[in-house]
């Protein structure tokens, strides 16, 4: 639900760079079906780059969360310095079609109009799934990224540099 007044509002919020470990860039769905062991799908695939679609879905989901007056995805167009950036780096988005998906993540939220220090937290997510097919798995997917964007929308709407 969009957010009413708040501090965000009139902010330009910039989303990126978002870094993905080297085993999940790609466009093949890599699950995890034993603790050391990965599976890259033969034949379920990502629409378009994952790195690509998970900001795209970020700032979506903060512009409805925050009420801010714009978000950009990095890099940022010419002449449309955010005010404020967050950063992401994945450490692990995977799952196991009728079992759960993990969202392990550290986002760092910065005011670019100032010099102030950044913050830095860690999400951490599971999502439970049924079994099927990769369809539960997206959508177990798509709750723990509603779950990062909620945390990061929290961090902003109460951010005092």
């Amino acid at each position: 639900e969009p957010a009413t007044a708040n501090t965000a509002t009139d902010a330009i919020i910039g989303v990126g760079p978002l870094a993905l470990p080297g085993y999940l860039d790609r466009l093949q769905i890599v699950t995890r079906p034993a603790p050391n062991r990965l599976r890259v799908s033969d034949f379920e695939r990502w629409a378009g780059p994952l790195g690509d679609d998970m900001l795209r879905v970020l700032a979506d989901n903060l512009k409805t969360l925050t009420g801010a007056r714009g978000v950009s995805v990095f890099p940022w167009p010419v002449g449309q310095r955010p005010d404020l950036a967050v950063s992401i780096v994945v450490h692990a988005f995977e799952g196991v079609a009728g079992d759960r998906v993990a969202l392990r993540a550290t986002a760092t939220l910065r005011d670019l109009r100032t010099k102030t220090a950044p913050l830095i937290w860690d999400v951490h997510d599971e999502q439970t799934t049924v079994p099927g097919d990769c369809e539960a798995l997206g959508a177990a997917q798509s709750r723990a990224m509603a779950a990062l964007s909620r945390s990061i929308a929290e961090k902003v709407l109460s951010f005092n540099p």
